[in-house]
């Protein structure tokens, strides 16, 4: 029996197609676990204060990313060896994500930072001038400053970050509790009553 020549070349081109569109999958699944782990080193670096421990951090990213990770990597027999690599993949993401994330984490403190002044300053305006209870002054000053809580709702947006309405107001909860403390302080100065400066004793004229 002769099998017709245009069969044999749809079976091969069959098999070598599925053979690309398997790795092309494959491609395409390294491709976004290194995109996840890349965004995912930014987003925790930014997070970290000061000198970091490396091997929690690359710990952290790797489990955030994991489902990205291609599945024979997790499967097959070189599971172990492709985790070896992917750790060190992710050690060297960090190396070279961290001066970026210093600098966007300095622009997010910068912008929490003057919001802060802003409404500080507004508070103690009002507490100076007028009578209102302490929760009041403070809670009135946070419509005082829209420019600067705008602006962190941009620097954060800029960064890619999850930076909603209901974290703005629970930022602002601590922000409140701690002006409190400087409205009352403020106001204890202002209700002292200064010791007056003693006269000077009169000078006696030589006879």
């Amino acid at each position: 029996m002769r099998i017709p020549i245009g069969a044999i070349f749809i079976a091969a081109s069959s098999l070598i197609g599925g053979a690309g569109q398997a790795q092309q999958a494959a491609d395409q699944k390294e491709d976004a676990f290194h995109r996840c782990t890349s965004d995912m080193a930014l987003w925790v670096l930014r997070r970290k204060d000061g000198e970091v421990d490396k091997e929690p951090i690359v710990d952290e990213i790797l489990s955030s990313c994991i489902l990205q990770a291609p599945i024979d990597a997790l499967t097959g027999p070189q599971r172990e060896a492709w985790m070896a690599w992917a750790k060190r993949e992710v050690a060297t993401q960090i190396e070279k994500a961290a001066p970026r994330a210093k600098a966007e984490r300095a622009d997010e403190d910068q912008a929490g930072a003057d919001y802060f002044l802003c409404f500080e300053r507004h508070a103690k305006i009002l507490a100076l001038g007028s009578d209102e209870p302490a929760d009041i002054v403070a809670q009135a000053s946070l419509s005082a400053c829209p420019a600067e809580r705008r602006a962190i709702f941009e620097v954060h947006r800029r960064y890619n970050d999850d930076w909603n309405e209901g974290t703005m107001k629970a930022m602002e909860n601590v922000l409140v509790q701690r002006l409190l403390l400087e409205i009352v302080e403020i106001r204890a100065q202002r209700n002292v009553t200064p010791v007056p400066a003693p006269e000077p004793k009169p000078r006696k004229t030589p006879i």
